[in-house]
């Protein structure tokens, strides 16, 4: 009898100790004590059910398939969660749909936008991006491994087919933030923000067979490939990336802005693209925003008149390169249906 209650009693401590290890695992990852809830969430229909909202995300101009679904407990760490006023108000359509819908960077969201959030692969439709492949064949051209393609399409491609309207090389001329471009008609106007640079670049690397996605920072807006089994940060509108300390592999935006020898490391490397901007030349600097001038005169006085009114880029202390990473989250901008396979 003493036996049989004994091994009662020790089936129940084992039962026991099983749930609270169970209980313990949800308590640390927040994205396993949701999943087992089995709740997600549509986008779509999350912003239909607050009209005052949508029209501030500019939801019913935003193409659904950029609309992702998520898990509930994502959506308070949404970008425009609870907020009264758009974030980037400059922008419109897509653009503003994204600046609204991008998930925050934080201990609860770090596992969840680094393990599951985003597709480790792509399946690109071939021919339903022309533009783009030609320039993914020919700026790619000779490479075998995706961190090099990848870091060719950032360096090479983007400053030459969509300059920054105020970062050099200067884009051919001003253009307005609110066009909310689709991907053909963004690239081929040969010019764009920081925002739309980010998803011309994760389109190339797509188009390429590169996992990408949008990486929102301070008052910028950049990417990230995956390529070698690790995400990597790059930033199209500086046309950069960023290795680690020792050089050996590209860092990732969680690296780069924790604090220590990585934060420091993407501050230098920074630091160091823009002491190169500082030493491009006149035709460096201007060759694309005066190009349309036929005249060379008149395009050399073009060009000194924009010298004596913007002046040349100035190089960025290490402090000011530092103070670039702060806060920072993170979006899928995921191919259209008709461009998947």
């Amino acid at each position: 009898m003493y036996r049989s209650v004994n091994a009662v009693l020790w089936l129940l401590l084992v039962s026991l100790l099983a749930l609270a290890a169970v209980m313990l695992a949800a308590c640390q990852s927040p994205t396993r004590a949701h999943k087992s809830e089995v709740e997600m969430v549509k986008l779509s229909e999350w912003a239909a059910a607050d009209p005052q909202w949508a029209e501030m995300a500019h939801a019913a101009t935003t193409p659904q398939w950029t609309k992702e679904t998520l898990p509930r407990w994502v959506l308070p760490y949404l970008s425009g969660y609870g907020r009264k006023k758009p974030m980037g108000s400059s922008v419109a359509g897509i653009d503003r749909w994204h600046a609204q819908t991008f998930i925050w960077y934080t201990p609860e969201t770090a596992r969840y936008l680094y393990s599951e959030y985003s597709p480790p692969e792509v399946h690109y439709k071939k021919g339903s991006l022309p533009t783009y492949e030609a320039a993914v064949q020919k700026y790619t051209a000779g490479l075998a491994a995706d961190r090099d393609k990848a870091v060719a399409l950032v360096t090479k491609a983007m400053p030459e087919l969509c300059p920054h309207p105020g970062t050099v090389p200067y884009s051919p001329r001003p253009c307005p933030a609110d066009r909310a471009l689709m991907d053909e008609p963004l690239l081929q106007s040969g010019r764009a923000w920081c925002n739309e640079q980010a998803r011309v670049f994760i389109r190339l690397c797509q188009v390429a067979g590169i996992p990408a996605r949008m990486v929102f920072i301070k008052a910028h807006v950049v990417a990230e490939f995956y390529a070698d089994a690790h995400w990597s940060m790059a930033d199209a509108s500086n046309y950069c990336v960023f290795p680690d300390p020792e050089e050996v592999r590209l860092m990732s935006a969680q690296e780069c802005h924790q604090d220590g020898p990585t934060k420091l490391a993407a501050a230098k490397a920074y630091q160091i693209r823009f002491e190169e901007m500082a030493g491009y030349s006149v035709e460096q600097l201007y060759s694309k925003r005066f190009a349309h001038i036929a005249d060379e005169t008149e395009r050399d006085k073009a060009i000194a008149e924009a010298i004596k009114k913007k002046g040349r880029p100035k190089p960025k202390t290490l402090e000011e390169c530092t103070a670039r990473f702060n806060r920072f989250g993170m979006m899928n901008y995921p191919l259209p249906p008709e461009c998947r396979e």
